[in-house]
């Protein structure tokens, strides 16, 4: 069985009951609304700044790679927290 990482098997453990933890609003949306999962802090969100390092130079691929999330991330993502300005 291949390793698998990030959200969506941390999402997947808890929607199992295997614990509680944060995960992306975009991710939980649909089990929230059928009542898999329970919101324990509704009137307390968290906004984390995301950030997109890369190298200085870069290789095409890497390039392009970085073009592309760098112009998908403002329809996905929610906007910057107030005060904190968009790069």
């Amino acid at each position: 069985m291949p390793l698998r990482t990030g959200s969506e098997p941390h999402f997947s453990a808890i929607r199992h009951g295997l614990g509680y933890g944060m995960v992306p609003e975009s991710l939980a949306q649909d089990a929230l609304v059928q009542g898999e999962v329970v919101d324990l802090a509704p009137d307390a969100p968290l906004d984390i700044s995301l950030y997109w390092h890369t190298w200085k130079v870069q290789s095409p691929r890497m390039e392009n790679l970085s073009r592309q999330i760098i112009e998908a991330a403002p329809r996905i993502l929610a906007p910057p927290p107030a005060g904190v300005e968009a790069q």
